[in-house]
């Protein structure tokens, strides 16, 4: 595995031109991020709360965890590719939005402040528009540190990859997906290829995720005997939760060498999720 070192070793040969990309994803209890050239990705780490942080308590963790961290590859990174994992967004068919009017599709289910301001994702494959609130004090913090970049929301990645998934899973009805994190899950179902529901939970305990799982699953009027449960981020089958639900969901995949990853090569079909 490559480090730092070769940046530092390469800067003082003018002749080579380094090009890094940096990605990285925000949620609501910390980040992930990793940087990568055209070999690969080259260093990955992780940074994560036992509970959702305030937006200067996210300040403070990207600027003493994050920051020292990537002093080796900042001056050649010229991509960077953020992607919000917080809970403030929805969907509407593309057909029915209008960008005059973006703020009202939120504001049943999010609190909107006055110096919030809202961007779409455009999803073409499903002709859907996602609309979202960044953090605005983390795009000015990496503004002031990078300059222009790129940022989106993990809800557009999540819908995208499940469509993937439900595409091969060719002659079944619905896929689910699971994306979880500290105290809140994302849930992604599929009936066919068409996008019945991308939510978000919060929960406290295992028996908060199993309810709104189990909710979703009456009101869509799916069995949880029959419909695979699939995660999308790391589950453990010795953990507490994995064991509850598959009291109630008889097929749980979950991908071990994501949940069991100890090398970056295998980490990588983790973070490409959000690259």
């Amino acid at each position: 595995m490559e480090t730092g070192q070769k940046y530092t070793d390469l800067v003082s040969n003018t002749s080579i031109k380094i090009n890094y990309s940096l990605s990285i994803l925000i949620a609501q209890d910390g980040f992930s991020f990793f940087v990568k050239d055209q070999n690969g990705v080259l260093f990955q780490k992780e940074k994560w709360a036992s509970n959702s942080l305030s937006i200067a308590e996210l300040l403070k963790l990207l600027e003493h965890e994050f920051l020292p961290e990537i002093k080796d590859y900042i001056e050649a990174i010229n991509q960077l590719n953020v992607t919000y994992a917080n809970k403030l967004f929805t969907v509407v068919p593309t057909p029915y939005y209008t960008d005059l009017n973006a703020a009202q599709y939120l504001q049943y289910n999010t609190k909107i402040l006055a110096t919030d301001e809202v961007y779409t994702d455009t999803i073409q494959s499903l002709d859907l528009s996602l609309i979202f609130i960044p953090f605005t004090a983390i795009n000015n913090f990496f503004i002031e540190n990078f300059g222009d970049f790129n940022f989106n929301h993990l809800a557009t990645k999540v819908i995208e990859k499940t469509r993937e998934i439900a595409k091969e899973n060719s002659g079944k009805i619905y896929t689910t997906t699971v994306t979880a994190f500290t105290d809140y899950f994302f849930l992604c179902v599929y009936q066919e290829d068409k996008l019945k529901l991308c939510n978000v939970y919060p929960y406290t305990s295992k028996e908060d995720f199993l309810y709104y799982t189990l909710f979703v699953f009456e009101q869509l009027n799916i069995s949880p005997q029959e419909i695979p449960l699939q995660f999308l981020s790391p589950l453990s089958l010795e953990s507490s939760l994995y064991k509850l639900l598959h009291s109630y969901f008889i097929n749980i995949i979950v991908n071990k060498e994501i949940t069991d990853a100890k090398t970056l090569e295998i980490q990588q079909s983790y973070i490409t999720l959000y690259s």
